[in-house]
């Protein structure tokens, strides 16, 4: 069974995501940082329809975190076949009061966690995988752009 990782998915267009995966008959991983309930919600939802849901909560601006999960997910199922970084953080920003830790915040969320995720992704070297059988895919403003054709 294929599986894919989708951050942020407890809610909206990650949600969404999470469905059409799981309708399509893949392993989801859903994560989530402090949307327990509606990550719970869904997969019981999406359980109840045969599906195959799972929950992993981290902090996606902690790297350890986000190692811990990709570990625990490789460990629990097997190496992802997939990856839809569709978690970010945005905030109001007007450029006269720039705020530096919250700007640090936001690269690590935004930047550096899909980076971090699609390299630890990479490493997992599925045993029967080639260049092209694996895709990591990022939401931009909700536009999907598949970096992996």
């Amino acid at each position: 069974m294929k599986q894919v990782l989708v951050t942020g998915g407890a809610h909206r267009l990650g949600a969404e995501i999470v469905r059409q995966f799981a309708a399509a008959g893949w392993r989801v991983w859903c994560h989530y940082q402090r949307s327990a309930a509606a990550a719970q919600a869904l997969q019981a939802e999406l359980q109840s329809q045969g599906a195959n849901v799972e929950l992993v909560q981290a902090d996606l601006a902690q790297s350890a975190e986000v190692e811990r999960m990709v570990a625990h997910i490789a460990q629990a199922t097997g190496p992802l076949d997939c990856l839809v970084n569709n978690a970010s953080l945005f905030e109001p920003d007007e450029g006269t009061d720039m705020d530096l830790p919250g700007a640090r915040l936001q690269i690590e969320v935004n930047l550096i966690a899909p980076m971090l995720l699609a390299s630890l992704m990479a490493q997992q070297a599925a045993p029967k995988a080639t260049p092209g059988q694996r895709s990591v895919v990022h939401i931009l403003d909700q536009k999907v752009f598949n970096l992996n054709p």
